[in-house]
């Protein structure tokens, strides 16, 4: 059984060596010291930043104070390499608030291969989402508008892609649980943008938790090469005409790479196209011409096969495909839901304004502004207010999903009690119902310590974003008569 993205297993002890004896003659001559020499190498990490919750500027100020080391990945201009951390990266706050990810620097290049610029609010699929790095990735690339549908397959690993979007604070965010081979007839020419990092056999030469190394029989390539093409050809036929697929794996082998695209460009020749990858990414790593017996067609070689030795990653493979015309092919139809029989009420107009001027009332922060410029609408259901995207049903999508859009607030005795996902978002952008915590409290409330002997002042709501004295986000607060409640989340903690 093949391992999918974010699993973790000890790599077996042979698997190395019969990757790398199995590779080494696709490896230009010239370059084999320099991969034999990097594989020897520990695999740095790497930090992606969330644009949505920071900048570059906060990540220069990140790096001052836990004395890191950082070096830019050249095809990633939000990507850092950790060279030297003085201590653990996962264990900030402000990784806890989601202001990055942390990803290996060769998974970030599948996303930066597509172009936002042409499509301010793209309608895009992340075929097999979890764990939900590069999902994130689109979030911050698309700003958060148009539209992401983040499916996976697997039940059992949606509970972690729902978390990370949700440290993300992700609002234009669908979460599904389909067969990604379902899409292209139930979706057919709908898609801006399609991306499908495949399962794969995960040979990329360097082990690490989420990619170890394992012996893979001939067998077990072929039917996942089956699977891939199976995968790719739906993304081609959900994809609009002229829309963006990019195909990516975490693998070297050319059963699961060149040979997948080579027999997509086969069955379809007309219909799409390999793009050249844009010099501004900085990557000169083509795909094979050929391998063992058989020639590739000439569009292979535009391809990325990112080998080791040069950006210091794991091995990677990825290329974007363009769809030219229209593909005729079945149509199924599509399971449906219907966002009031799930329980969802949808706020008209008036509403949406009051409740937006009930929260730029109490924290000076203009949401309906944010509401409409990011095409989001509210829903109430139970307790908890969504902003939910628009786009999911007006282009008739509708699918019954795991999650769809952000929690803004829950209704208490109290009033609107804002989410933490708001709050770790816009917290910096409030103007009032904020509070600074002295430095000495600090620890004891990443914690989950509530905090006694403050001075706290009365707010027209008790609810507050808190901060400390350097500027960081450090979650919601809630004002008692004798203390500071915390309102961390307990998965942060």
């Amino acid at each position: 059984m093949t391992r999918k993205k974010g699993t973790s297993s000890k790599s077996h002890p042979s698997a190395f060596a019969e990757s790398l004896e199995r590779l080494k003659p696709l490896v230009p001559s010239e370059h084999l010291p320099e991969l034999l020499a990097e594989l020897k190498k520990p695999l740095p990490s790497a930090i992606r930043v969330n644009l949505l919750k920071s900048s570059l500027v906060d990540i220069a100020k990140l790096s001052r104070r836990y004395a890191w080391l950082l070096t830019p990945i050249p095809f990633c201009k939000t990507g850092f390499v950790v060279q030297k951390a003085s201590s653990s990266i996962s264990q900030t706050i402000e990784h806890k608030m989601g202001n990055y990810y942390i990803q290996d620097a060769a998974s970030m290049l599948p996303v930066e291969l597509f172009d936002f610029s042409s499509n301010p609010h793209p309608i895009i699929l992340d075929m097999a989402a979890s764990p939900g790095g590069k999902t994130t990735h689109l979030i911050s690339n698309s700003r958060d508008q148009g539209l992401v549908i983040a499916n996976d397959p697997n039940q059992g690993r949606i509970p972690a892609l729902h978390s990370v979007l949700q440290n993300w604070s992700a609002a234009n965010i669908a979460i599904t649980q389909f067969p990604g081979e379902k899409f292209g007839s139930w979706f057919p020419d709908t898609f801006d943008m399609v991306l499908l990092d495949a399962p794969c056999s995960m040979e990329g030469l360097r082990a690490t938790d989420a990619h170890p190394l394992r012996s893979i029989s001939t067998n077990e390539r072929s039917r996942l090469s089956q699977r891939q093409f199976s995968l790719l050809e739906s993304a081609i036929l959900c994809a609009k005409v002229g829309g963006q697929i990019v195909y990516s794996t975490c693998t070297l082998a050319p059963e699961e790479d060149e040979m997948v695209l080579d027999r997509l460009l086969e069955k379809y020749p007309e219909c799409i196209q390999i793009e050249r990858i844009p010099a501004s990414l900085h990557v000169n790593a083509p795909g094979l011409s050929q391998y063992q017996a058989i020639t590739f067609n000439s569009q292979v070689p535009k391809a990325i096969r990112l080998w080791p030795y040069m950006f210091g990653t794991a091995g990677f493979f990825a290329a974007r495909l363009t769809k030219n015309r229209g593909i005729p092919s079945t149509i199924s139809v599509p399971p449906v839901a219907d966002l009031e029989k799930s329980g969802y009420s949808k706020f008209d107009a008036k509403a949406s304004h009051a409740f937006s001027d009930y929260l730029k009332n109490i924290y000076g922060f203009d949401f309906q502004d944010w509401l409409d410029s990011q095409e989001l609408h509210l829903a109430q259901k139970g307790n908890k207010v969504f902003a939910i995207p628009s786009l999911y049903q007006d282009i008739g999508i509708n699918l019954p999903f795991q999650t769809l859009g952000m929690v803004i607030a829950e209704e208490n005795p109290d009033g609107w009690q804002i989410s933490h996902e708001f709050c770790s978002r816009f917290g910096k952008e409030f103007t009032s119902g904020k509070i600074i915590l002295p430095e000495e409290k600090v620890a004891s409330w990443l914690c989950g310590v509530d905090q006694l002997g403050l001075i706290l002042p009365k707010e027209v709501n008790p609810i507050v974003a808190v901060f400390d004295a350097d500027g960081r986000n450090l979650g919601r607060g809630k004002i008692l008569s004798d203390r500071l409640k915390n309102l961390l989340p307990r998965r942060l903690i």
